[in-house]
C-alpha cells in the first residue's frame, strides 16, 4: 500500500519540504540525501513525479549593420529580459547571433531541436525573415513586423507613439514640425514617420522636405551629420523635431546647442526609448517610454502558447508606449 509524501517525511524523521525537494529533483538538499529519500519511497510505494524534458527557445539576434541592434542599454535589458523570463518558466534558453552578411551560410545556425525560436527582428528585412521560418518550428518575431508573412509577431505601437506625441504638440499650436531620421531604414523607424505625417493631415499640415534631417543612428554620427547640416547656412530648421531614437536625439542635440541654438526656447526635441541618458543629459530630453519588461513577457507567454498548440491562428501584438516629457519639450 502507497503511502503520501507527508507520511514518509514523518517515517524518515525529515522536513515535508526536503522530502519534495528529492521527489521533485529540485536544489537545497545534498545528493546522498535526495538518494535516501528516492529510495524510501520507492521501498514505501510513493509514485516519484516522472521527469519532464525541458523545453528549448533558441533567440536569435539578427543584425543587418548593426547600426541599430547595438549594445546600449535598451537592447541589452530586452535579451537580459528574455533571458529572465526563460528562467522563471525552467526553459533553457540558446542565444544565437546571426549576420546579414553571411544569411544563408548561416543556416545551420537554426537549432532544430529548439522547441520554440524568438527573432529579434528589428533590423530584418523581409527575404531575410523568409530564410530563416522553418514551418516545423512554432517561430515569433519580436519588435518587428510584415502584414503579408504569416507568423506571431509583437512590436511596439510605433506609429500610434509618434502620432500622439506629435499630436500633443500640435495641440499647443506648433506647426512646424520636423523629423531626425535614421538614415537607416526598418520597418520601426517608417512606422514612427507615418505617425508624424498622420498627426499633421489630421490638422491640414505636412511633413516639409527641408526640415527632414538623415542621421546616422548613434550618438556620435548623428552629432557629426547635424554639424555637417548646420554648417550649410541655407538649412532650414522646424521648431520641433521628432527623432527616430534617443541616440539620434541626443547627438543632434549636442550639434544644435554648439551652434548657438537654445533648446528648448529656440528648438524642441523628442526621443524615442526613452533609454537611461534621457535624464542625464541636458536640457533633459522627453521621450517615448516602451515597456521593455512587457515584451518578454508576452513574448514567451505567447510562444509557449504556439508550442502548446501549433493550429492557433497567428497573432499580430502591438504594445502601446507613453510620452514622458521633460525639458527639452517645456514651453519657455
Amino acid at each position: 500500500m502507497s503511502i503520501s509524501s507527508k507520511e514518509l517525511a514523518n517515517k524518515l524523521n525529515i522536513s515535508r519540504a526536503t522530502v519534495s525537494m528529492a521527489l521533485n529533483n529540485k536544489k537545497g538538499i545534498s545528493e546522498e540525501t535526495r538518494e535516501f529519500v528516492l529510495n524510501a519511497a520507492k521501498q514505501y510505494g510513493l509514485k516519484i513525479p516522472t521527469k519532464t524534458k525541458q523545453k528549448i527557445v533558441q533567440f536569435i539576434i539578427f543584425k543587418n549593420k548593426g547600426f541599430i541592434v547595438t549594445d546600449t542599454p535598451f537592447f541589452s535589458k530586452l535579451i537580459e529580459g528574455i533571458n529572465k523570463e526563460c528562467k522563471k518558466k525552467q526553459i533553457q534558453l540558446q542565444i544565437s547571433y546571426l549576420y546579414k552578411t553571411n544569411l544563408k551560410e548561416n543556416e545551420t545556425l537554426l537549432n532544430t531541436e529548439a522547441d520554440g525560436i524568438i527573432i529579434l527582428g528589428t533590423e530584418i528585412e523581409k527575404e531575410d525573415l523568409t530564410l530563416l521560418i522553418n514551418p516545423k518550428i512554432p517561430t515569433l518575431l519580436l519588435d518587428a513586423n510584415f502584414t503579408d508573412i504569416n507568423i506571431d509577431s509583437i512590436t511596439i505601437n510605433n506609429s500610434d507613439s509618434s502620432y500622439l506625441a506629435i499630436k500633443k504638440m500640435i495641440d499647443k499650436d506648433y506647426k512646424e514640425i520636423g523629423y531626425l531620421a535614421s538614415n537607416i531604414r526598418i520597418t520601426n523607424f517608417i512606422a514612427r514617420e507615418n505617425g508624424i505625417k498622420r498627426a499633421l493631415d489630421e490638422k491640414g499640415l505636412f511633413l516639409k522636405k527641408e526640415y527632414i534631417h538623415y542621421l546616422t543612428p548613434t550618438m556620435e554620427n548623428s552629432y557629426l551629420d547635424m554639424k555637417n547640416i548646420l554648417i550649410n547656412k541655407d538649412t532650414k530648421l522646424a521648431k520641433i523635431y521628432f527623432a527616430d531614437n534617443d541616440l539620434i536625439a541626443a547627438g543632434a542635440m549636442k550639434a544644435l546647442i554648439e551652434f548657438g541654438y537654445s533648446i528648448p526656447k529656440d528648438i524642441k526635441i523628442i526621443g524615442f526609448d526613452d533609454m537611461p541618458l534621457a535624464t542625464f543629459i541636458s536640457p533633459t530630453l522627453s521621450s517615448i517610454s516602451v515597456p521593455k519588461e512587457y515584451l518578454e513577457i508576452i513574448a514567451i507567454k505567447r510562444l509557449l502558447e504556439r508550442i502548446e498548440n501549433p493550429n492557433l491562428p497567428t497573432c499580430k501584438i502591438m504594445i502601446n508606449t507613453s510620452f514622458i516629457e521633460r525639458e527639452t519639450t517645456l514651453d519657455v
